[in-house]
């Protein structure tokens, strides 16, 4: 049985052996009896069961597939099987979500004029459409009240991403000429559907159909849940489709009255 003054000197042993471990070039696995001592000091256990012995085997087996995956590499750089690509971050980026919380916004029919007349009082002077590309917003000052004032006057303010891309006065204009649709794929569908730009013989259904009890349909005015209500939690959904509560009280017995 180890004493504590062994396991302290086998931990400041360990210790630097980690270190030397990572300043040398490639990896090295360490032995069997070293596994044991490690865990036993992180455990705080005087004996090993033979199931501490079985995942000290583990262990091993794990750092010595580490050990030789390192004997190919050179200056013990870390083996990349598979490397991230452009497209393969675009994919993950796609398939995280399309409907971003950013507010809607359509150029106006007037915008290079309220956008020449909104720049020329922020900055004190005239501003030509020829010069945009060469009227820079090197000054931080000047650049915050030029946005400030293009914010206030089209009611669409610039993302932080987009701040440090606005270099410009032509910088803004793009900006602002660009539109922002807050729909997702569905929602534009429908509103191609309604535009007549889809096929005759394809149906978009933008919402749910819903029993509320009010309609003339024959569907409408019978349910087979009356005492059931239907509640709608989602936090986007709820201000889009309204929630119905039943009439009748779910604990109240109809049939003895």
């Amino acid at each position: 049985m180890l004493g504590l003054g062994t396991l302290r000197r086998v931990s400041l042993n360990l210790g630097r052996l980690e270190r030397c471990e990572a300043q040398r070039l490639k990896y090295t696995a360490p032995k069997y009896e070293e596994i044991i001592t490690k865990n036993r000091l992180t455990n705080m256990q005087k004996t090993f069961k033979s199931r501490d012995k079985i995942n000290a085997h583990v262990d091993l087996l794990k750092l010595k597939n580490k050990e030789k995956l390192e004997e190919k590499n050179v200056f013990g750089t870390e083996l990349f099987n598979d490397f991230t690509t452009l497209e393969a971050q675009m994919q993950s980026l796609k398939s995280k979500g399309f409907l971003r919380a950013y507010k809607s916004y359509t150029p106006p029919s007037n915008l290079k004029e309220l956008f020449l007349s909104t720049c020329s009082s922020s900055l004190g002077r005239q501003v030509a459409e020829s010069s945009l590309s060469t009227d820079k917003l090197d000054n931080v000052e000047v650049k915050f009240k030029v946005l400030n004032a293009l914010s206030h006057a089209f009611n669409h303010s610039v993302h932080n991403s987009r701040l440090t891309e606005i270099k410009t006065l032509a910088d803004a204009l793009l900006y602002y000429q660009s539109e922002v649709n807050s729909k997702n794929p569905y929602e534009m569908l429908h509103q191609e559907s309604e535009k007549g730009l889809l096929p005759p013989n394809l149906h978009v259904q933008l919402h749910p159909v819903r029993f509320t009890g009010k309609g003339d349909h024959v569907l409408d005015q019978v349910t087979a849940f009356p005492r059931t209500s239907t509640i709608v939690s989602g936090l986007q959904t709820k201000d889009k489709i309204p929630s119905l509560e039943s009439e009748f009280d779910p604990y109240e017995d109809l049939d003895y009255k």
